[in-house]
């Protein structure tokens, strides 16, 4: 009862803050990963009470949007046991939280789109001013709920991994590691999701909506970086590297994608060292209810 008390106290302070909602919406998914639907639904429930009151207040429904993201990927993953699956299953999510966001229609998106139109607008202005032209285009309302939708269900699925490394860190050390360097999609799931991303990508008004597809590929070619760093001198600072150059340059997370289909039919890890592949550790199903 202690513990449940706890996390249902982190769950209600974290969303009503709009900075600090990805906890709670980690608890909901370690609580559900360890102690089922019930008990993460009964989390669910009173962390979205919280972001109705950021909403009604702010008019931001990202945190129920993360809570509810992070709570139903963390259903499958306990029910399939596979983050592959689960890191797929961000595609139907994605299409039910921009629904999500069409029939609620928050004055957040009327806010992000007046903003994107007041910077365009001041940065054409300067552009104009020292003789040059500034090709950027207000974005549209479809393509603004695309943002949100993308940023949300990403912070889902990274909330969920948080919880998913909390669980083995407690029941299983090392365990969610072995678990996510090995995640790797066949061609017949990879080539229908690239293929996807390139049609939308392709479609005005809804390029931001390509994210969806692009997400298990993304994760797909994180993972088999995280696995060829085993490799590595120093594996820290190559990671750390890594993320850096991934956040800053956009080819680079485009490479991400390309390298996860390349693995889907190559599959690189089959040609590397066996001797210098790192030990796995065997899964432990702990069923322990203790958090």
């Amino acid at each position: 009862m202690n513990g449940r008390f706890q996390a249902l106290t982190l769950v209600m302070l974290s969303v009503t803050s709009a900075f600090f909602s990805w906890l709670g919406a980690a608890v909901v998914g370690l609580v559900t990963l360890r102690k089922g639907i019930g008990e993460g639904g009964f989390l669910l429930l009173w962390g979205c009470l919280g972001g109705v009151f950021l909403y009604v207040k702010l008019g931001d429904v990202n945190p129920i949007m993360q809570l509810s993201g992070t709570f139903f990927l963390a259903v499958i993953l306990r029910r399939t046991v596979n983050l592959a699956v689960t890191a797929l299953a961000c595609v139907p999510l994605g299409i039910i939280l921009v629904l999500f966001l069409l029939w609620l229609s928050p004055p957040m998106i009327d806010q992000v789109v007046a903003a994107f139109g007041e910077l365009i607008s001041s940065l054409k202005a300067q552009m104009e001013n020292s003789g040059q032209i500034l090709s950027f285009e207000i974005p549209s309302e479809r393509l603004v709920i695309g943002m949100i939708g993308v940023a949300n269900l990403a912070t889902a699925i990274l909330c969920l991994f948080l919880a998913r490394f909390w669980q083995a860190a407690l029941y299983n050390p090392g365990g969610f590691g072995v678990e996510f360097r090995a995640l790797r999609y066949s061609p017949l799931v990879t080539f229908p999701l690239a293929i996807g991303f390139a049609l939308v990508s392709s479609m005005q008004g809804y390029q931001s909506w390509a994210g969806f597809f692009g997400l298990p590929l993304t994760v797909s070619g994180i993972a088999l970086v995280h696995a060829k760093a085993q490799y590595w001198r120093s594996r820290t600072l190559g990671l750390s590297l890594f993320y850096l150059v991934w956040l800053v340059i956009d080819w680079a997370k485009l490479g991400v994608l390309l390298l996860a289909v390349v693995d889907s039919a190559y599959d690189f890890r089959r040609n590397w060292p066996k001797e210098k592949m790192p030990v796995e550790r065997p899964q432990n199903d702990e069923k322990s209810n203790d958090l």
